[in-house]
């Protein structure tokens, strides 16, 4: 459950439950069993509500996470969940099936829709929400979206992609993928320029064959004007302040410890929650950063 660590460390912040000495522990998906948790997202405008992805469909809280129940969306294995950023639009959940494509609702969970049109594969892994837009990772590619309605091809085609982050720009919204099954070259992280539509490879600052675990993009502020990036990879974890053109290694990670998720908290751009799952074993941990991501 790597791809859920970062997000359900942080239900806990979200609903006011726990203060930043301790943590408490969410309340128990009924049905799971011995499934995975895959990934959590929480909607923007609402904290309180929050949705996870599993082996057994999309679970949805509206306690941030005491509590949970069984959506609409049960009995399939779901990658990703996302909520919609349109503060002037009804809210849209997303989920991102395996091998089964994309399954929307607009009833916090209680009835969904197929939303699959256009998409080049059906393998979806991650989403990227934006206000001007969304990108859907896929097994082939990125697939984007305008409003979550209909998909098109977005490039990359050919490697699988493992992550995905986005953030709105002057020309568009500014999208970063993270491959780890490249078939298109050695370059594990792109940035997209919505300019001129093009993914552009990024490998300055990384080591050579970083398999990239998780993009996460932190908001801004009055004294943080572009947003903050961290990647985590199978080599090290790398931040960048200045949007994707210059990268330096994260410090105070133990070594032989490589970071499997990242989270920034959406209140400070400063606050990262990070977890190692050691492949799976007994061992990883947590980790907490107060300089964006620069030191944990």
């Amino acid at each position: 459950m790597a791809g859920a660590a970062a997000a359900l460390l942080l239900i806990g912040a979200l609903s006011g439950s726990v203060g930043a000495a301790g943590w408490a522990p969410a309340g128990s998906l009924p049905g799971l069993g011995s499934g995975e948790i895959w990934q959590v997202a929480f909607a923007p405008l609402n904290p309180l509500m929050a949705a996870a992805a599993t082996d057994n469909g999309v679970y949805v809280s509206s306690d941030g996470g005491n509590t949970w129940t069984a959506s609409g969306l049960h009995g399939s294995r779901v990658w990703a969940v996302a909520f919609s950023d349109q503060p002037d639009q009804e809210v849209s959940l997303y989920a991102g099936l395996a091998d089964d494509g994309i399954r929307v609702s607009v009833d916090d969970g209680t009835s969904w829709s197929d939303d699959s049109t256009g998409l080049p594969n059906l393998d979806v892994r991650e989403f990227a929400v934006t206000i001007e837009g969304m990108a859907a990772g896929t097994d082939d590619g990125v697939a984007l979206s305008s409003a979550g309605a209909t998909w098109y091809s977005g490039g990359l085609t050919g490697d699988s992609i493992s992550a995905l982050a986005g953030a709105s720009g002057p020309s568009g919204p500014v999208f970063f993928a993270g491959v780890d099954y490249p078939n298109t070259g050695s370059t594990f992280l792109y940035r997209r320029n919505p300019a001129a539509g093009q993914w552009l490879p990024i490998s300055s600052g990384l080591q050579v064959g970083d398999v990239v675990n998780s993009i996460s993009m932190g908001a801004t502020s009055q004294t943080v004007t572009t947003n903050p990036v961290l990647v985590t990879t199978v080599k090290g974890t790398y931040r960048s302040g200045d949007g994707g053109t210059t990268w330096t290694a994260s410090t105070g990670i133990p070594q032989n410890t490589y970071l499997t998720d990242a989270t920034f908290s959406p209140l400070d751009p400063n606050l990262v929650y990070a977890g190692a799952d050691a492949g799976g074993s007994s061992g990883g941990g947590l980790f907490r950063s107060t300089d964006a991501g620069q030191s944990f």
